[in-house]
């Protein structure tokens, strides 16, 4: 069995800042990888920033092919670095049936 090396990335997000914190992730992946790790995890809400309600729709990611979700997996795969990080999402607009209705 091969040793498993994971990274907590604990650090904050500036609001709004969504490309600087995509910026900020990327170089952290590169850092986590380069030192072994096969899984790098960030603070939920990296990617937009905390309290961002009032721009929570323009800053959220289309699922699944969203920009900023394309070039973390792309990153992602050319390091063959898992990484954690949780953002707010576009869905369809909700119908009777979807279970967030």
């Amino acid at each position: 069995m091969s040793p498993f090396t994971a990274c907590i990335v604990q650090t904050t997000s500036l609001p709004y800042d969504k490309q600087g914190n995509l910026d900020r992730a990327l170089r952290a992946m590169e850092a986590a990888a380069a030192r072994g790790a096969s899984l790098i995890l960030f603070p939920e809400m990296f990617l937009t920033g905390y309290l961002i309600r009032d721009q929570l729709a323009q800053l959220a990611e289309p699922y699944p092919n969203g920009p900023a979700l394309t070039v973390l997996g792309q990153k992602a795969k050319a390091l063959s670095l898992g990484v954690v990080m949780a953002c707010p999402w576009q869905t369809p607009a909700a119908s009777p049936t979807t279970p967030w209705s």
